[in-house]
């Protein structure tokens, strides 16, 4: 069975990168410059009558509004900023993975300049300590048969695309 991996792990603060900037972007303007018609965009029932002091109590209400949405505003303008800005240091942080050549020579241990004889003779000599039936697994190495069948399949590759 074929195992498919299409990210390393690489991309994903690019992602978070992007969906905090999509969101944190837009409450940080509308943080700092609000818009005035905020108050007129809800339903009211209308009515004629007025306490003695409604505009008053109006405005205060109004007022209180503004600053409860601005806190919240910069909170989460705060929090999605800190988070672009840890993204920003695990992109910066994290190694990129550069996917290798796969060279039959420095699997085998060879120069490029080594004839087909030297290759079959390294290769022969390579089978008397690699070969699964031969060698001993290393419990330093925390070795497994697993990791020892999968080195001599790449050896047997690479001597057949040698030779």
């Amino acid at each position: 069975m074929t195992e498919y991996n299409y990210d390393d792990g690489q991309f994903y603060p690019i992602f978070i990168l992007v969906l905090a900037a999509i969101l944190t972007l837009p409450a940080t303007y509308s943080a700092i410059i609000p818009s005035k018609d905020l108050e007129n965009t809800a339903p009211r029932i209308r009515s004629d009558y007025k306490p003695e002091h409604a505009d008053m109590v109006e405005g205060l209400k109004k007022k209180q509004k503004r600053k409860e949405r601005k806190i919240k505003r910069l909170l989460f303008s705060a929090f999605g900023w800190g988070v672009m800005a840890w993204m920003i240091w695990l992109i910066l942080v994290t190694a990129r993975t550069t996917p290798q050549i796969w060279d039959p020579y420095s699997v085998l241990g060879v120069s490029r300049s080594a004839s087909e004889k030297d290759i079959k003779s390294h290769y022969r000599e390579l089978s008397k300590t690699q070969h699964p039936d031969k060698a001993k697994l290393d419990p330093s190495k925390n070795q497994t048969m697993d990791d020892i069948n999968e080195h001599w399949v790449e050896i047997t590759k690479a001597f057949k695309a040698l030779t």
